[in-house]
């Protein structure tokens, strides 16, 4: 299941869902049957840690260029900042593909997207094991090419992350609560500020 995110900044989902586009709705909650894993956004499945790591070996063996952007919490998704060209998307697709061989949803991420109005999509796998939300910029403000980011270990998988000051700076002033409180967790844990 695919969602295109509006608001990157506000997290209001809408505008459609790759296959549910004749519905006309604006609320992600309303593509979604109440059996549908992310049926409420508001409340996802608990992802799960071998079937993320799985998609990060993936994503490493595909040559994806990609940054994870956010706090992974336990009950959340996994955020990616990626580079909106073709080729890069492509290889995307590959590991997608090679984690949820069978999901043929995964065909209809593309780089025309990313790069269009509404940057950013939301994979969610058919099982429930993972939701990704794919993203080529956030606003004005940040892109791939604008991150800082470093690479670290996770049993065996080099993962490429944000540094803790590239969090800082893309959570400090937004206007979400949690976002606010995450950048004053990463200011005190790492000395950071303005």
């Amino acid at each position: 299941m695919l969602l295109v995110l509006r608001d990157t900044k506000t997290n209001y989902y809408g505008a459609r869902a790759s296959h549910s586009q004749a519905l006309g709705t604006n609320r992600a909650r309303d593509y979604l049957a109440p059996g549908d894993p992310g049926a409420r956004m508001g409340r996802r499945l608990k992802m799960d840690f071998e079937r993320v790591l799985e998609f990060f070996r993936a994503l490493q063996d595909e040559g994806v260029e990609y940054v994870v952007h956010g706090i992974v919490r336990a009950t959340q998704d996994v955020d990616l900042l990626v580079r909106p060209v073709e080729e890069n998307v492509r290889r995307l697709r590959a590991a997608l593909q090679r984690v949820f061989p069978g999901d043929s949803s995964i065909n209809e991420i593309c780089a025309a997207d990313l790069a269009g109005e509404y940057p950013a999509i939301r994979y969610n796998s058919p099982d429930g094991s993972l939701t990704v939300d794919i993203i080529a910029r956030l606003g004005d403000a940040f892109s791939f090419e604008s991150l800082q980011s470093e690479t670290k270990a996770y049993a065996g998988v080099s993962v490429f992350v944000a540094t803790p000051k590239t969090l800082y700076d893309m959570k400090k002033d937004t206007v979400r609560l949690q976002d606010r409180a995450d950048a004053e967790t990463l200011k005190e844990e790492f000395g950071l500020g303005d």
